[in-house]
């Protein structure tokens, strides 16, 4: 159950009566009812009270990829009466979309004039909400659902670059020349992959990120990501890595693949014949 702060209401005149549906008999069926005020002027004028149904909630997250779901919706109040009641206590509960069980949540709601705002932490996925007023005893009708909300505050999976044509691999080592291609086959469970963007530092750098390395091309936004490492640096070893970047804003650093870059030709002697060059 999620509790109101300082909601309860000490002013009005509210009357718990045992009602007999069936009978005077002992052990016959009986239910509970709330009966409140009809006139301000006649203390002994009451009338049976209803909750309603919970007024429809809205869930939102911001910013986008943040862990908390913002849920708030509009206080509910009692139907007859010479005063509106309003609800003391709401049970909220989520559900997992497209479908499955709800959960009850029982964070603290926030009452504002009218409305009331509550948080949820439910990890990663996509959500729907509901409230049902509470007055003591007396419980109202679960409110519709709300709107689909996703949650996705984890990074995207990305895997090492992978190194297409030209390369050679030679005694353990990758050597690429100008022009070689680049791969990655990053995915996002959540909201998907935006892009991929690749860079370049020193193998001697301790590690390689967006923030030191040198960028490799444009951010590639279509699986499997390709780019061509043009215009490379001087022949040196490298470790290049791939930052993928999800819809909402999480990124992921690849580890890196090592490759060593060689674009100068052999040195090549004047062929000799019979020791005759």
């Amino acid at each position: 159950m999620a509790r109101i702060r300082s909601l309860r209401s000490r002013s009005m005149t509210v009357v718990v009566a045992l009602a007999v549906l069936a009978g005077g008999l002992l052990g016959v069926t009986m239910a509970w009812a709330l009966f409140s005020a009809t006139s301000a002027a006649e203390a002994n004028a009451f009338t049976a009270d209803a909750l309603p149904q919970g007024n429809t909630p809205t869930a939102s997250v911001s910013p986008a990829n943040s862990p908390t779901v913002t849920i708030t919706f509009t206080q509910a109040v009692t139907t007859t009466g010479n005063v509106a009641i309003p609800a003391a206590d709401y049970t909220l509960e989520r559900y997992p979309v497209p479908s499955g069980s709800p959960v009850v949540i029982s964070n603290s709601c926030v009452l504002g004039g009218t409305t009331l705002t509550c948080t949820d932490t439910p990890g990663d996925g996509t959500w729907q909400y509901t409230d049902t007023p509470i007055y003591d005893s007396w419980v109202g009708t679960e409110s519709a659902k709300s709107g689909s909300v996703l949650v996705d505050s984890t990074g995207p999976t990305v895997s090492a670059p992978i190194v297409g044509s030209p390369h050679r691999y030679v005694n353990g080592i990758t050597y690429v020349n100008n022009g070689v291609g680049l791969t990655d086959t990053a995915s996002d469970a959540g909201s998907g992959i935006a892009s991929v963007t690749y860079y370049w530092c020193l193998a001697t750098v301790g590690t390689c990120t967006s923030a030191n390395g040198t960028q490799i091309g444009s951010p590639a936004t279509t699986s499997p990501y390709p780019v061509t490492w043009n215009s490379q640096p001087a022949d040196a070893a490298y470790k290049l890595v791939a930052v993928g970047l999800d819809n909402v804003g999480n990124t992921t650093t690849s580890s890196p693949a090592l490759v060593t870059v060689d674009n100068t030709p052999p040195t090549v002697s004047t062929p000799s014949v019979n020791g005759i060059s």
